[in-house]
């Protein structure tokens, strides 16, 4: 419902951004998502190191809405590279990138 970057003084927000960035033009699917612009998770995940872990059901909707084969799934904000977990899981090819180098070696272990 709330993130937690947000000044107390104003209003803070309630929802988070997706972007979806690509190369170029890009490949809309064929059929209708049949996904609603919002969607509301309970969190924080337990038992997570990163300071902002999200379920693996954003990742997952995002991939089964717009992921084709082939595809390379970059998460330039890797954290706990919970989206490349959903990505592996699919089967696509993906590349996270964090500066914590704790939370890429507890990707890896997982």
């Amino acid at each position: 419902k709330s993130t937690h970057n947000h000044c107390a003084v104003l209003f803070w927000p309630e929802d988070e951004r997706i972007y979806w960035l690509t190369k170029g033009k890009p490949i809309l699917p064929e059929h209708s998502i049949e996904m609603s612009s919002v969607w509301t998770f309970f969190g924080p995940v337990p038992n997570t190191p990163g300071p902002a872990p999200f379920s693996t059901e954003v990742p997952l909707r995002c991939l089964k809405a717009l992921g084709r084969p082939g595809i390379t799934v970059l998460d330039p904000f890797g954290g706990t590279m919970t989206t490349c977990l959903v990505a592996h899981q699919m089967g696509y090819k993906s590349i996270g990138v964090d500066k914590n180098a704790s939370y890429i070696e507890e990707a890896r272990k997982r």
